[in-house]
């Protein structure tokens, strides 16, 4: 089955994604894009080669959603160079380990320290399956994407 067009504006504002993606993450994370089968939309994701680093996700589509964290925290975006540089910002926290994951019953939520000192948040409302009841508050602070191995 092949996959659903997805439109020029979308596929060239991707294409500039990946690139300042692959520019920002300089080989200290794998970026991989594929098309959905079911949507006319394009996904990235972007693994950081440091497992204490955080995973972000791009999934393009009518809007740009970006995803950080494994608890489905998101920001919803347009293509406009406003809010892609606002994605841009975010990731760049992200890759520096300047976010903050926190788990709850029914919630989660991602802080993001931009680099003018704001705090950029993202909260989710869905049952997180693997938070058990004893367990019922968590956090997790991410590191930088760069492994400790090549740090200066």
């Amino acid at each position: 089955m092949s996959s659903p067009a997805v439109p020029d504006h979308v596929v060239s504002a991707v294409a500039g994604l990946v690139r300042r993606v692959k520019s920002l993450t300089n080989g200290m994370a794998t970026v991989r894009e594929h098309r959905s089968t079911d949507v006319p939309s394009i996904i990235v994701d972007i693994q950081p080669v440091n497992p204490a680093a955080c995973p972000i996700t791009i999934v393009a589509e009518q809007f740009v959603i970006l995803l950080v964290g494994a608890g489905g925290c998101r920001w919803e975006m347009s293509y406009d160079e406003t809010d892609v540089s606002t994605i841009m910002r975010v990731m760049r926290a992200v890759v520096e380990g300047s976010v903050e994951e926190r788990y709850a019953l029914g919630r989660s939520s991602v802080r993001v320290t931009l680099d003018d000192g704001t705090v950029s948040e993202a909260t989710t409302r869905r049952p997180l399956a693997w938070l058990s009841v004893r367990k019922n508050r968590a956090q997790r602070s991410f590191t930088i994407y760069q492994p400790y191995a090549v740090r200066a």
